[in-house]
């Protein structure tokens, strides 16, 4: 059918990362005998995301017809 049509695209992502680092190691004794190690570690998380929407207004002058259109977002 002829007349203008809106069409609309929306799309998002997020990245999350998480990652555990031994930063050093404590000695433990007991009456002066070492007894073991343990590890000390720190926990670190990183997250990260973006998100676009993308809308164009297309006409389609008579019926059949067939129109090709890129959603590209650009920069303004």
């Amino acid at each position: 059918m002829p007349g203008e049509y809106l069409l609309f695209t929306e799309f998002s992502f997020v990245h999350t990362y998480s990652q555990t680092e031994v930063v050093g190691y404590t000695d433990h004794y007991i009456n002066g005998m070492f007894q073991y190690s343990s590890a000390n570690t720190v926990n670190n998380s990183y997250s990260t995301g973006a998100g676009a929407s993308i809308q164009r207004v297309v006409t389609v002058s008579k019926p059949g017809e067939k129109v090709e259109v890129k959603l590209k977002k650009t920069r303004q």
